[in-house]
């Protein structure tokens, strides 16, 4: 049943794995979101 003001939300899980068999020290990700969305950044303070 969608929220009563219309709004949807979508949940994007992102798994990430080296594919080299060295040892990472760091990894960096850049992930953008389509035009029109916005993030729910209460969310992103967990």
């Amino acid at each position: 049943r969608p929220p009563a003001d219309g709004e949807k939300v979508y949940k994007l899980s992102i798994d990430v794995r080296a594919l080299a068999q060295q040892q990472m020290r760091m990894v960096v990700l850049d992930i953008s979101l389509p035009t029109g969305f916005e993030p729910e950044t209460s969310d992103l303070e967990q």
